[in-house]
């Protein structure tokens, strides 16, 4: 058998898509900064909690967390006592269907940015876990594979991302119609 006949015979192998980075070509993500971390559950379900009014007639709308949002609370607190002291949680809000993180990283890059979110999303879903077999709930995967982060440039961008996530309950209210006009 010729070699050119060996090469006709052999099936095509398709090669599997890529996936493309959402990281910046680059950037040293074990450096000191401020980033604005946001964290999907899978197929954007609404496993963290409900969004509802504030109790104090304010017009302000809340998340209410149900357990397996508390526990995501629970661990963003301990992030700091987990992996550095020189990491800080400035603010965050805990959505019914994701997580929104103002996050600063440790000065001397002993702990990258991807560390800390792929241990909070491991952590929160090893508790999760032990949740279902404990209450007879049937796992489900809990987070998409991946976050999106932006790296927050200066105190104007700083600021607009804290208002933002805010009043992201008020606008989840708006988006699904639960305010009544």
């Amino acid at each position: 058998m010729s070699q050119d006949v060996m090469h006709n015979t052999r099936q095509e192998v398709t090669p599997l898509p890529e996936r493309h980075s959402i990281r910046m070509k680059g950037y040293d993500y074990a450096s000191y900064a401020k980033y604005f971390v946001t964290v999907c559950c899978a197929e954007r379900t609404n496993r963290l909690g409900t969004v509802a009014p504030a109790d104090d007639n304010t017009g302000e709308w809340h998340v209410k967390h149900n357990a397996l949002g508390h526990i995501v609370a629970e661990e963003i607190n301990n992030i700091s006592a987990r992996f550095s002291d020189d990491i800080t949680v400035d603010d965050f809000v805990v959505m019914p269907d994701h997580v929104h993180i103002m996050i600063s990283t440790d000065k001397d890059g002993r702990c990258r940015l991807s560390v800390i979110v792929g241990g909070l999303k491991s952590i929160v879903t090893n508790r999760y876990i032990r949740m279902c077999k404990q209450t007879g709930q049937t796992y489900k995967p809990l987070w998409q594979r991946n976050y999106y982060e932006h790296i927050v440039r200066d105190k104007d961008e700083y600021d607009e991302i804290m208002k933002y996530m805010y009043y992201n309950p008020i606008r989840w209210a708006e988006k699904h119609n639960l305010i009544n006009r």
